[in-house]
């Protein structure tokens, strides 16, 4: 979870297990934050080269930085995970 905010509020914490959140100044996720996300992914879903994961994400800008495209790509998490939103359109028909 992303929070609109400059510093997290203690009272924030405590959602379900292994869920984390982070501050955001404006509430928008961004490259530093995605990458920030990929460690906890990778933390929890333990992918590898040899026991690979299709982590499906949108085309924001936040999710093509070259710092998270090499981590998932170290991590057996293939770099050709986005859709454009014609193919998001369909899979929520």
């Amino acid at each position: 979870m992303i929070f609109p905010r400059q510093r997290m509020n203690d009272r924030l914490h405590g959602a379900l297990s292994a869920t984390v959140g982070y501050n955001s100044g404006n509430g928008w996720i961004d490259c530093n934050l995605f990458v920030r996300y990929l460690d906890h992914f990778i933390k929890h879903v333990k992918p590898t080269s040899n026991n690979k994961v299709l982590l499906i994400l949108d085309n924001h800008i936040s999710h093509k930085s070259l710092e998270a495209i090499e981590k998932a790509k170290q991590n057996g998490i293939p770099s050709s995970n986005t859709t454009t939103p014609h193919q998001q359109q369909i899979a929520a028909t």
